[in-house]
């Protein structure tokens, strides 16, 4: 079994792909969500209480990113409503 400590950035961008600028970031995150999906890899997920406090903060900054310059796409509402 393996241990996967995670930090704000990997969740983010793996449910909200448009966080983070690197294209192979953002696949290596997918590729550890779906290994544990699927069942491939028997991995274990850690993931601090601070951090479900961040990932929700980065949501609302892309939610409501009108005011904020250094975002430069929105989400979606139909989507992560």
């Amino acid at each position: 079994m393996k241990y996967i400590l995670f930090d704000t950035n990997v969740v983010a961008a793996y449910y909200l792909p448009h966080s983070n600028r690197s294209q192979v970031f953002r696949d290596r995150a997918k590729k550890i969500f779906d290994a544990k999906r699927s069942g491939e890899e028997d991995l274990f997920f850690y993931l601090p209480n601070f951090c479900v406090a961040e990932v929700f903060s980065v949501f609302m900054k892309h939610s409501f990113s009108s005011w904020n310059r250094h975002v430069a796409k929105t989400i979606d509402t139909r989507i992560y409503s």
